[in-house]
């Protein structure tokens, strides 16, 4: 998944199972920020107040497999049942580190987080839990089980997680193959709706927990319906029907959604580059959607269609009190840290995308902006969760999945 479901529907999940606003907003930008929080550094190196934060995402595959076995499964791809129908492949090859859909270990995780009450390790344990709808079938250790397009691109790209699927599990309304499977094509609609139904159940009763069995149903449907016709403009008939419906956008087009909302509105401060850039800077979104003498030739685009779903999302947030009656603020990778830490840069900024920022040889310096209160900042809450959920999740594993498994890297 990416930061469409992991900052946006986060939100809205969050915000329909009663968080308050600000708190909703937390944790979905503790979820989010999973995926962002990519660099070590010390702060106060030297000094009393010395911190070293751990990561919780990698693009670096070539890293140690101990260093990526405390990485992958633990934030992105829990190991679930091995033996799940959804994990029933037609060479009839398991493996014990396999994620499956709302598996028992994500469940636990996730009710562990929840117990603590700390909107920093829900957000972080939120993540894992719905990226397990989307990482299924995969493994987040390096080996031939998650190989499917042959040995010449497994020469190229080792076998981690889903590297032969590119971004196609991540991606909210994309339908693909795994060739690998017995139940294909992939919709991961469908996924994503039934990852988001499964949430917002765990969220609502950690909020609410003596929320009647039939209420808590009828909300999972009326979230759902909404979702769905975020995502697609398109709502079960059976649906249509239901006075618990929280907002009712089906009689809305897109245009009326995205008025007012410019790209840069849209997609500020997003970091995921599936999302960066949607439409042509300067485009009216409402033109988007303006018939044209050759419009039918012209279909809109991924990343145009990309837009129109976060207009939406948007929109729901801020018109409906069932979703917080307020916007979603930018989703800002960068504003945690710079909020908490001074920055001084020494060569080639270490934080860069840069690629060649990797081969300065003078590593920046960072220090705490208030060495009094730097443990009340959202950076410091976060990378303590991190590290909390780290610990948890492996010895979870470790005492159930791991021991099916002899690796050197265990």
């Amino acid at each position: 998944m990416d930061i469409e479901f992991h900052y946006y529907l986060t939100y809205l999940i969050a915000a329909r199972a009663g968080l308050p606003p600000p708190d909703a907003l937390t944790l979905a930008w503790a979820c989010q920020y999973t995926d962002d929080n990519t660099m070590i550094c010390v702060i106060d190196a030297g000094l009393p107040t010395e911190y070293t934060n751990y990561i919780s995402q990698t693009a670096n595959i070539l890293k140690p497999r101990r260093t990526l076995m405390r990485i992958y499964p633990l934030f992105h791809f829990l190991p679930g049942d091995p033996q799940a129908p959804t994990a029933w492949r037609k060479d009839g090859a398991m493996h014990w580190l396999n994620t499956t859909p709302g598996s028992e270990n994500a469940n636990l995780i996730l009710d562990a987080a929840l117990a603590t009450g700390d909107l920093y390790r829900i957000g972080i344990a939120c993540h894992a839990y719905a990226d397990t709808w989307a990482h299924q079938n995969f493994v987040g250790y390096g080996h031939e089980f998650n190989a499917f397009l042959g040995p010449l691109f497994t020469a190229v790209m080792p076998n981690i997680g889903h590297a032969d699927a590119i971004f196609s599990p991540d991606e909210a309304t994309r339908r693909w193959r795994d060739p690998r499977l017995l139940h294909e094509p992939i919709d991961n609609q469908v996924r994503f709706l039934a990852a988001a139904a499964a949430l917002y159940r765990k969220l609502a009763r950690f909020v609410a927990p003596d929320l009647p069995p039939e209420e808590l149903d009828r909300r999972a449907t009326a979230l759902r319906d909404d979702l769905a016709w975020c995502m697609a403009g398109v709502r079960s008939a059976a649906a249509a029907g239901d006075g618990v419906r929280s907002f009712d956008l089906a009689s809305r087009s897109d245009a009326e959604i995205t008025e007012g909302d410019s790209c840069s509105q849209i997609t500020e401060g997003d970091s995921c580059p599936q999302l960066k850039a949607l439409t042509p800077e300067g485009v009216d979104p409402v033109a988007l959607n303006a018939p044209t003498p050759d419009a039918s030739d012209f279909p809109p685009s991924p990343d145009m269609l990309a837009a129109r779903r976060l207009a939406r999302y948007r929109h729901l947030a801020s018109s409906s009190s069932s979703y917080g009656g307020r916007a979603i603020p930018p989703y800002d990778p960068d504003l945690w840290m710079d909020e908490a830490i001074n920055e001084q840069v020494h060569g080639l900024r270490d934080r860069s995308d840069f690629i060649l920022a990797c081969l300065d040889p003078w590593p920046d310096t960072y220090t705490w902006k208030d060495r009094a209160a730097y443990r009340r900042t959202p950076w410091y809450r976060f990378q303590e969760a991190v590290k909390a959920h780290q610990n948890e999740s492996w010895q979870l594993l470790t005492d159930r999945n791991f021991l099916g498994l002899d690796l050197a890297d265990l």
